[in-house]
């Protein structure tokens, strides 16, 4: 139901002029692509300018709650324009979570400003410079020549341009979500970007607590259990001493 839906409105962003629809992946079938940095592990900071100058510190935005890094190709990429209208969909959904989201791209800020309009986001929007930051996160993989060919023969579009690296460095399709302990609580990477999860599905991860809390609280019950017993032993000899 999520494919045929995702489908349907690549095809009417296409047919309204918004978006391309591409729905073959960027790397050939036989090269290794990067799995994203696992669960539990610490994320790497992001400091950069967004596409429009304003500074952007994921450490400064999880002070304020969790937050939803996505990596998309570029603008170019109907499927990722397409998940990035769903998502930003869902922000009230996000919200409710105290969630955040954050999105970086490897597409040059002069390209990759229409991002926002596309989607209709509101969301900061960072240029990653030569996948310096996907690489970190380990989601960066090299574009196959014949990707690279197909869009500049159907669509006119110089990938090697818009990124500004030659051999191509791409993202792949990924959403990493950071706990503020800045603990890594849920990824998903696909090159199939219609396969990537929708908010509802990473709902469960929303309400995760990291194991830090977990210590943090189980440590405070013991200590609270050992007060306790404290404050009994010393009443207990207060009273032997009255006797």
């Amino acid at each position: 139901m999520k494919k045929l839906f995702f489908l349907f409105l690549s095809v009417f962003l296409a047919a309204t002029g918004i978006c391309q629809t591409d729905l073959t992946p960027a790397a050939s079938d036989e090269e290794m692509l990067p799995e994203g940095l696992p669960t539990g592990e610490i994320a790497p900071n992001i400091m950069a300018r967004d596409v429009f100058g304003e500074n952007v510190s994921l450490s400064s935005m999880l002070r304020n709650g969790p937050v939803l890094v996505v990596f998309i190709e570029g603008s170019w990429s109907g499927p990722c324009m397409t998940y990035l209208s769903m998502l930003n969909d869902s922000l009230a959904t996000l919200q409710q979570y105290d969630t955040q989201l954050l999105v970086l791209t490897t597409e040059k800020s002069d390209y990759s400003k229409k991002i926002p309009m596309k989607t209709g986001g509101t969301y900061p929007l960072v240029f990653d410079e030569g996948g310096r930051m996907a690489s970190q996160f380990n989601v960066q993989y090299t574009a196959s020549e014949e990707y690279c060919k197909r869009m500049k023969a159907t669509g006119g579009i110089d990938i090697a341009e818009r990124t500004g690296t030659d051999p191509v460095h791409l993202v792949l399709p990924s959403v990493v979500l950071i706990h503020p302990s800045k603990k890594i609580i849920y990824s998903a990477s696909n090159q199939h970007v219609d396969e990537l999860p929708m908010v509802y599905e990473m709902a469960a991860a929303f309400n995760h607590k990291s194991s830090d809390e977990d210590d943090k609280g189980k440590d405070d019950q013991e200590q609270e259990k050992n007060d306790k017993g404290d404050k009994k032993e010393k009443e207990k000899k207060k009273k032997e001493r009255r006797d």
